[in-house]
């Protein structure tokens, strides 16, 4: 069975990024096999992933491929997806895994022990980021170049007139929007306010900012730092 799932693996356009890892995770859902459903103690994986985009549709119902299916503990389910997010470069792949580290915290079904590190998930999610950007790139937006009714933009003008929006100008740039959104980036927030010290290559994003955990003294990110650190460490003293 390791030998037929493995061909249709090989045989698809995925991006593999290590055939050690791949026969490493069919081989582990085999024989973590439960067999059968244990009440709120076990998932229903299929071996090759029925999440969007992935060419293995035809096999997903699981009554009539019954090879495609491993009733894994929620702790083996875990690594069953950390196993696969190794082995193949795919967006799906990596959207799936990623939140499982808080979602499967918050709902009992695994410890911390199970984790993998802060730092291999902050690079979890760096790759979710990066394939995500490579999606959509190149993509135009649904709305781009449609021609709207007249009864439509008066539905569109009486919402916004609901919700308080008022349309407003910049002074500075001669800008014009909703009132609610102008105040980021315009009036005092304006590149063109003379007193404003930001400018617009300030505002362009580069590597994420560092900050030191008081507790372990590790660098981690600040966009994830409370994940595992400052209140949420394991060296922080209760």
């Amino acid at each position: 069975m390791e030998n037929k799932i493995l061909k249709i693996f090989l045989g698809s356009n995925l991006e593999i990024k290590s055939l050690s890892k791949l026969k490493e995770y069919i081989a582990y859902c085999i024989n973590s096999n439960q067999n059968k459903r244990i009440k709120f103690n076990t998932s229903y994986h299929h071996i090759l992933p029925k999440a969007k985009g992935l060419p293995f549709e035809r096999y997903s119902n699981l009554s009539t491929n019954k090879w495609n299916g491993s009733h894994l503990l929620h702790a083996n389910h875990y690594k069953a997806y950390h196993l696969l997010y190794e082995a193949i470069e795919h967006i799906s792949i990596v959207s799936a895994f990623a939140p499982m580290n808080k979602q499967d915290i918050s709902k009992g079904k695994i410890d911390e022990s199970c984790l993998i590190s802060p730092e291999e998930y902050e690079l979890v999610i760096v790759e979710r980021s990066k394939l995500l950007s490579d999606t959509l790139k190149g993509r135009k937006p649904w709305n781009t170049g449609k021609e709207w009714s007249e009864e439509i933009k008066l539905k569109i003008s009486e919402s916004k007139k609901a919700a308080g929006t008022t349309i407003v100008k910049c002074p500075y740039c001669d800008k014009k929007g909703g009132n609610q959104a102008m105040g980021k980036y315009h009036f005092d927030n304006c590149v063109d306010n003379p007193n404003n010290t930001i400018t617009k290559e300030s505002r362009k994003l580069g590597p994420q900012k560092k900050v030191e955990c008081p507790h372990c003294n590790k660098m981690v990110g600040y966009k994830t730092k409370s994940v595992y650190h400052f209140n949420n460490c394991k060296k922080r003293m209760s």
